[in-house]
Order: structure tokens, then sequence, then C-alpha cells
């Protein structure tokens, strides 16, 4: 293949891409927790795949490293950004908790539920809540009117919960 047979990779065929990433099994994955593939194009041009386990980095901190790497492969002697891994800081819960939003009593309303499974995971307090879909709706539009920003529910709710912890 050239690039220019597959149009620089422009909305290419996802069955295409696979190819192009390295795709490690559970186990391999934990051996090999940074995989790198290169893929060279008859043309000249290459891509680079990398599959990284997500407790090395997440994808922002997997982009800012390719960017690193970017960086010094152009020649630069010093990366614009340096690393940060201060996890606490940056992603840890408040202390105390603070749920200050009215959105929790005006659109989300939880009903207690029951666990879906048993299982012992030592001083850890499991609930279950369910939440009606036109809470969820209103949730939404909530934030869309806020915002700008159309919100898929699981990024509503995760950033509602991450905030009020």
């Amino acid at each position: 293949f050239t690039l220019e047979s597959v149009n620089f990779l422009d909305n290419p065929a996802s069955s295409f891409l696979e190819q192009l990433v390295p795709d490690p099994g559970p186990e391999e994955g934990m051996e090999h927790p940074c995989m790198l593939q290169v893929t060279v194009f008859a043309c000249g041009g290459f891509t680079l795949g990398a599959a990284m386990h997500h407790a090395l980095c997440d994808g922002m901190g997997g982009t800012l490293f390719f960017n690193a790497v970017a960086e010094l492969a152009r020649g630069a002697t010093r990366i614009t950004l340096d690393p940060v891994w201060d996890r606490a800081r940056l992603l840890g819960p408040r202390d105390p908790p603070l749920v200050d939003s009215p959105l929790i009593g005006e659109f989300l309303r939880l009903e207690k539920g029951v666990l879906p499974y048993q299982q012992s995971v030592g001083g850890v307090a499991r609930e279950c809540f369910h939440v009606k879909d036109e809470c969820l709706d209103n949730f939404k539009r909530t934030l869309l009117d806020q915002s700008g920003l159309n919100f898929t529910v699981f990024e509503a709710l995760g950033a509602y919960i991450w905030r009020a912890n």
C-alpha cells in the first residue's frame, strides 16, 4: 500500500486502521504495558501505532507523551511541557467531600436500589441507584443550555459524580 492508495488515511475503514496498531491480549498487555508498531508504506510514509495499558497513563497522558517524543524527534533539546505525575492533587477527591450543585435535588432524583451482586470489598460501601430517564434528559438539557455542549449520559453522570467527590 501507499498512503495515496489509502487516501492518506482520511476516513479509512476501521478494519484497516486496526491493522496499524498493536492488539495485545490481556496477558500480553500486562507484560508489555507500552507496545509500539511502525507500519512502513511503499511510498516511504509510515504510521506509528501504540497500545498502552491504562495503568501506565490515560488518553491525555498518552497524547502528551507522544507530543513530547515528536518534539524530541524534530530536534528539540527540551520538551515544551514537563511531565506531571500528581494524581492525588489532580484527580483526588475533595477533602472534605463537597456537593454544591443544585442539580442533585432538581434533576437527579436518585432511588436507592438493590445491588445486583454481593461482593466483599473490605471497608468499601457499595450502593446502587436508579436514575430515571426523564431525570437524565433534564440533566443533559440543562448542561447543554449552560455549556452549549451535548454530552453522553456516561460523560454527564461521570463528571457529576467526579465533581461531587
